[in-house]
């Protein structure tokens, strides 16, 4: 245990100085995305639930009325349920943050007794589990995903094959023990569980490739009972499984790869990462926030190769350098992409159609490498014929090289929930279990926060659980507030999701952009102002006229104006004689060509699209996102005037073309004459498409 001391000190030191004596006023993890407070609404969930009786996987809490089913949502349900007593104590918030502090130093100190197990060599072992538990993978991950720095069953497991290879632990115990870890990792995160059970029968065929005679044997001695494992862990979570299939779709995972270069130069996570010259490197790299997880530097690199050549004709060293090589190739994704530029093709897209792979993160296969280096590390300095000394130094520059950011407040945030909440005073204006609307929205706020600190006091309709449920996917005005945008006629399209959605009351806090003022005032002209929020509530006879309009409706009437607007303005930019290599909707809303609010960007390609740009030389582009069904109006109109149409973008668009269901990004690709055309027919049909107010601030 003197090896956890160690690790937990230094998660301590490195993560959680900061937060002595405030373990409740700040939370680890980024601000936005607000992914830490869907851990924290979990740990407050899953306590909520068992005390009252509820089912935990199915809520109507958030995403009301219709709910949520929290099978598919990363909320970490083993860790909410054994920290139910220290939530109980102290609440969600110090409970998570406690969490996070000690995954760091479980994930080492089980790689230390993997390590150890194979290295024979204690203080080897320490700097293995070291290189771990504090790898740029965990680095990453600890900006806010708790789920996947819960990793300690993955070495534990490989520790116990090991172990079982060895002849030193009985089947049968191999058996419950390691069916037990198994079932732990799928009840953290579905992702890793998936991800683990691929590479660890990679592995298993490497060896067996690798091996003769009673090597082979073992290993197959090995893998049958470790297979046996994994179907009694299946048969433990079988009523989590029940719930998988029984409603929702996958939404864990996302098609982030890593950059080649990212494994050589460090992000800000690292000390060394915060160098002026490695950051106007790094700021290339795709999504710094979360996934650039692959930086092992130079040291961990050559260490590697050196072990690798001095062992290459050994099965089990040619096992890990050929799983390293095809990790390192597989966190790249479906498509080589160096310093933003897309090059080729890679096998990865072939890995990632797999059924248990389809949802994965390329980038977060890194950790996986990671355990590689460390055994590779751990025992390179167990039988490196150098002088103690030497060893050390090497150490190190391992460590040293691979220091995280010192910086206290980089890895926390500043938890500010108003008084409004902490006070009791949401108790005296808003009903036990009333749906609300909490603003900032969707990723941007903290709804999912206040309602933990209150218990589930009340219901949200919204949340931040991934992409919104489909049926809050079709309502143009979720796409706007979770965007900070505005949509055409946005008070009526938020009183009819309000009055679809039971909504009575509409929570305004801090950060809630200005912009959404005179919609919110169609609600309520006399908010209440208190404690840090602002209060619009609604009357249900004052809703009750926009209850039979539709979310297809609004989407129909929302996009054919967004899309009339768009050609209009894109029409008027030029016929004034502004430079087209200029154009975006940021700059024809400071013209004044579109309604003021409707832009955030100059570019916005995901979620809620909003495009206008060149195309080639001469071409204009004008593009949203929509549904098929709410997109056929606006594809029979301008069929004839757009040279071409790609929907879903960047796929082109055909009378007889099958579209998936859901929202996509729709493409209409004009040429000048085109372009005329279609805006006059968008100025004839859609007259708010020319009330824009010339000269918008």
């Amino acid at each position: 245990m003197a090896a956890f001391a160690v690790y937990l000190a230094l998660s301590v030191f490195f993560f959680g100085r900061g937060l002595i004596g405030h373990l409740s006023d700040y939370h680890i993890g980024v601000a936005v995305p607000a992914d830490t407070t869907i851990f924290i609404w979990s740990l407050a969930w899953w306590r909520h639930a068992l005390l009252n009786h509820l089912n935990p996987l199915l809520t109507t809490a958030i995403w009301a009325p219709g709910g949520i089913n929290l099978a598919w949502v990363t909320t970490a349900p083993l860790a909410a349920v054994i920290a139910i007593p220290l939530t109980s104590a102290l609440g969600p918030v110090v409970t998570c943050n406690v969490l996070f502090i000690l995954s760091p130093a479980l994930a080492a100190w089980t790689a230390f007794l993997f390590c150890r197990r194979i290295a024979n060599s204690y203080w080897p072992a320490t700097m293995g589990g070291y290189i771990f538990g504090f790898s740029a993978y965990m680095l990453g991950q600890m900006r806010g995903h708790l789920h996947q720095v819960l990793i300690f069953p993955v070495p534990l497991i490989a520790y116990l094959a090991v172990r079982h290879y060895q002849r030193d632990i009985r089947t049968r115990t191999f058996v419950i023990l390691s069916a037990f870890a198994i079932a732990a990792e799928f009840l953290i995160a579905l992702e890793v569980f998936a991800t683990m059970t691929i590479f660890g029968l990679l592995a298993i065929l490497l060896s067996l490739n690798f091996t003769t005679g009673d090597g082979r044997r073992r290993v197959i001695a090995t893998a049958l009972p470790l297979a046996l494992g994994l179907l009694l862990s299946l048969v433990l979570v079988s009523p989590f499984i029940y719930y998988l299939f029984a409603s929702g779709a996958p939404r864990w995972g996302t098609m982030y790869s890593a950059d080649p270069i990212g494994w050589l130069i460090p992000t800000t996570y690292f000390e060394l990462g915060r160098l002026p010259i490695l950051q106007s490197i790094a700021r290339y790299f795709p999504f710094d926030q979360f996934e650039c997880g692959t930086y092992a530097g130079p040291v961990l690199i050559v260490i590697v190769a050196l072990f690798g050549r001095r062992h290459w004709r050994e099965p089990f060293a040619r096992m890990m350098i050929d799983l390293l090589i095809i990790i390192a190739v597989l966190s790249l994704g479906p498509m080589l992409h160096v310093m933003h530029h897309n090059l080729i093709g890679l096998p990865g897209a072939i890995v990632t159609a797999l059924p248990l792979m389809s949802k994965a993160t390329p980038t977060r296969f890194a950790m996986y490498a990671f355990l590689i280096f460390a055994i590779a590390t751990s025992l390179w300095l167990s039988e490196a014929e150098c002088a103690a000394r030497n060893k050390i130094i090497v150490a190190a520059l391992i460590v040293l090289s691979t220091l995280p950011n010192l910086s206290t407040d980089y890895w926390f945030t500043p938890n500010n929930p108003p008084e409004f909440f902490t006070g009791g005073a949401y108790r005296k204006y808003i009903a036990l279990g009333d749906t609300v609307v909490t603003l900032p929205y969707w990723m941007l706020g903290n709804g999912m926060l206040w309602q933990a600190q209150t218990d589930m006091y009340f219901r949200m309709a919204g949340g931040w659980t991934g992409p919104p449920p489909p049926e809050y996917d079709g309502w143009p005005i979720v796409k706007a507030l979770a965007t900070d945008t505005l949509v055409p006629d946005a008070e009526l399209q938020l009183k009819a999701f309000a009055a679809n959605h039971n909504v009575t009351a509409v929570i305004a806090g801090t950060g809630t952009n200005p912009v959404f003022s005179p919609m919110l005032a169609t609600l309520d002209d006399n908010p209440l102002v208190n404690g840090g929020i602002t209060l619009y509530r609604t009357r249900p006879e004052s809703l009750a006229p926009y209850r039979k309009l539709t979310a297809i409706e609004m989407e129909t009437r929302s996009d054919g104006e967004r899309i009339d607007t768009l050609i209009v303005a894109a029409n008027r930019y030029l016929a004034e004689g502004h430079d087209l290599a200029a154009l975006n909707v940021k700059v024809a809303e400071q013209l004044g060509l579109i309604p003021l609010g409707w832009a955030r960007a100059p570019t916005a390609l995901a979620f809620n699209a909003l495009w206008l740009g060149q195309w080639k030389d001469t071409g204009v582009s004008v593009g949203i996102t929509g549904s098929y069904a709410a997109l056929k109006p606006v594809l029979a109109k301008y069929h004839d005037d757009a040279e071409r149409i790609y929907f879903p973008f960047p796929t082109e668009f055909h009378d007889a073309a099958t579209v998936p269901a859901g929202a996509h990004v729709i493409m209409l690709i004009f040429d000048r004459a085109g372009l005329a055309r279609a805006a006059a027919k968008a100025s004839a049909s859609s007259p708010a498409a020319n009330g824009v107010v010339r000269g918008a601030p």
